[in-house]
């Protein structure tokens, strides 16, 4: 399992922001639905485990999620042009 942080976007959907190469990408992409555990703000041992469907959106369609994502866990970017992929 990887320990991951989430966001939750307007529709429900449990949201969470990882790296095109990171293992737990490839891993999802071979494994759809595999076990996570989520880790609360604080990055504590306190979370939980789940499982369930996964949809993997990659760039540059994801750039409205990952902005989206940012605010709801980190408020305002004081650039978004920084944050963008180039």
């Amino acid at each position: 399992m990887s320990p991951i942080t989430t966001s939750v976007d307007d529709g429900g959907a449990v949201v969470v922001s990882t790296r095109e190469t990171a293992v737990k990408t490839k891993n999802l992409r071979r494994r759809p639905g595999r076990p996570w555990w989520w880790l609360n703000d604080r990055f504590s041992a306190n979370g939980c485990r789940s499982k369930g469907p996964v949809e993997i959106v990659s760039l540059p369609e994801a750039m409205d999620g990952l902005v989206a994502y940012y605010r709801s866990v980190a408020g305002e970017h004081t650039d978004w042009d920084e944050y963008a992929p180039p």
